[in-house]
């Protein structure tokens, strides 16, 4: 049941990557979701899978307030399993900058000036994420949402990047609990690959033909 549609993506032009985490990378095009994975879409891949709901799901599925939510509680292994039912992968390191960051490679989303209220973060106070998309004015030129703020999300290592500890990887933008703001960089964390944790979603790329 792949599915090949490129509808919720937006395009990432193929350029040289200066990444804020140093280093010089080329990037080839490629399609990035607009928004993270949502339980509502998740749950799609559980019910044609009959894979493994993220564990604070009660019964295989999300509280029905929270479908248009980030899924979360899904470690790096389930990411890629969805990615790959959908026909894509997840993004690299650098592509996932790229499209944080836009063609001027800029320091946020929005522009190179951290603003809070532009991010779903901890100044808030909240005890899980918002939906998708909650912080319109956050979002990249074309129209990318939720890659600073409301959670983390899953990354693969790209060719030349330093990998951390072995078993770990890079999670890049911060959540609803930490501050996509890193000394004027978007935050870049690594976790384990083989747990969950509810702070920390993904979203899927797809290569530009």
């Amino acid at each position: 049941s792949v599915k090949q549609s490129t509808a919720g993506m937006a395009l990432v032009r193929g350029q040289p990557v200066e990444s804020a985490y140093g280093g010089h990378f080329d990037v080839q095009s490629f399609w990035i979701d607009q928004t993270p994975v949502t339980n509502a879409a998740y749950l799609a891949f559980i019910e044609a899978t009959g894979e493994l709901p993220p564990a604070h799901w009660i019964g295989r599925k999300p509280p029905s307030t929270e479908m248009n939510h980030p899924v979360v509680g899904v470690n790096l292994d389930a990411a890629r399993h969805f990615a790959r039912w959908r026909g894509c992968r997840l993004p690299t390191n650098i592509e996932w900058e790229a499209a944080a960051r836009g063609p001027e490679l800029l320091a946020f989303p929005w522009g190179n000036t951290w603003d809070e209220g532009k991010a779903v973060g901890p100044e808030l106070g909240l005890a899980g994420p918002l939906p998708v998309g909650s912080r319109p004015l956050g979002a990249t030129r074309s129209g990318i949402v939720d890659m600073v703020g409301n959670v983390w999300e899953w990354t693969e290592l790209a060719v030349g990047v330093d990998e951390p500890d072995f078993g770990y990887v890079w999670v890049f933008g911060g959540s609803y609990l930490q501050s996509g703001n890193d000394g004027g960089r978007i935050a870049r964390q690594f976790v384990a690959a083989e747990k969950e944790y509810r702070y920390l979603g993904f979203r899927c790329v797809r290569e530009a033909m």
